[in-house]
């Protein structure tokens, strides 16, 4: 986020590069369902295969995808929470640029 002035007009002008559903969170639903379903199947189809030679390898590879799938949950809340955070700082800033002009009458 930017503030400029504008030496002729004495208007503020926020420059915001809002992160819409276009940036990093717009990936993660879809992922974490993959890495959770590729994680279930392995898990499913490692514990009941009769064939003990790759069973291990399935089920270490279903683990390890259930550990990403919590990973992501844990990141994705972290993401949403900065964009929250940033979204409520922009919206200060907008208000406290708006004190140097009559957009203050619009609160």
């Amino acid at each position: 986020m930017r503030i400029e002035s504008s030496l002729n007009s004495g208007r503020w002008i926020i420059k915001n590069k809002k992160n819409s559903r276009t940036g990093y969170s717009a990936g993660f639903p879809r992922f974490r369902i993959l890495t959770f379903l590729i994680g279930a199947a392995g898990l499913i189809i490692g514990i009941t295969e009769k064939e003990k030679s790759y069973a291990t390898l399935l089920v270490i590879a279903g683990v390890l995808f259930l550990i990403g799938f919590v990973a992501l949950v844990k990141w994705h809340s972290v993401v949403a929470e900065r964009q929250e955070m940033l979204t409520e700082k922009w919206e200060v800033c907008r208000r406290y640029c708006n004190r140097f002009t009559d957009g203050w009458r619009k609160f």
